[in-house]
Order: structure tokens, then C-alpha cells, then sequence
């Protein structure tokens, strides 16, 4: 077992979160800028993110960064655009 550390950083302030299988989901409670969660899951498989970005429609196109981190070490960083509701799968490889 692994420690995943989850850092979502959005372009404009939207409500963020983020759900792994079988864990509980980390949800910012307002409109935020970042957030930040933490998940032990099995670092032989590692389970896929689930990653939503609720930005004002009306502010255009955004963006929503996702990095993950084990033991400090980046081993994924992506970045998803959209309008309104930005929801994306990550998949994490093996640290």
C-alpha cells in the first residue's frame, strides 16, 4: 500500500473533486482554486482518479490540472479544458 497525493489546481473558481473506488470522495465546500486529498490504495495496481471541475459557464473556457504525487515524487500531471463541468478519468501508473 501507497499513500497518492492528490493536488487539483484550476484556472478560475470551481467546485472540485475527486473519487477513487471504494474510498471516500475529497470535495472542495465552495468554489476553490485547489485542492488537496490523499488516498492509500495498492501501489501494484493503483486505482483510476475521477476528476470534476465545476466552473461559472459563463467565464469561459478553463482548465483543471491534476497532479499525483508518492513520496514526493510527481508520477502523473495532466491538464483538462472545458466550459462549465470539466470531468476527466486519470489513470495513475505504478510509482
Amino acid at each position: 500500500m501507497a499513500a497518492y497525493d492528490i493536488l487539483l489546481t484550476a484556472s478560475a473558481p470551481a467546485r472540485l473533486a475527486v473519487r477513487v473506488a471504494n474510498q471516500p470522495s475529497a470535495e472542495s465546500t465552495g468554489p476553490a482554486t485547489s485542492l488537496s486529498a490523499s488516498f492509500t490504495m495498492n501501489a501494484a495496481e493503483p486505482e483510476d482518479l475521477a476528476v470534476f471541475a465545476n466552473f461559472d459557464p459563463a467565464g469561459g473556457n478553463c482548465a483543471l490540472r491534476v497532479e499525483v504525487r508518492v513520496a514526493g515524487k510527481t508520477i502523473s500531471d495532466s491538464s483538462f479544458w472545458g466550459t462549465g463541468l470539466v470531468e476527466d478519468v486519470v489513470a495513475i501508473p505504478n510509482p
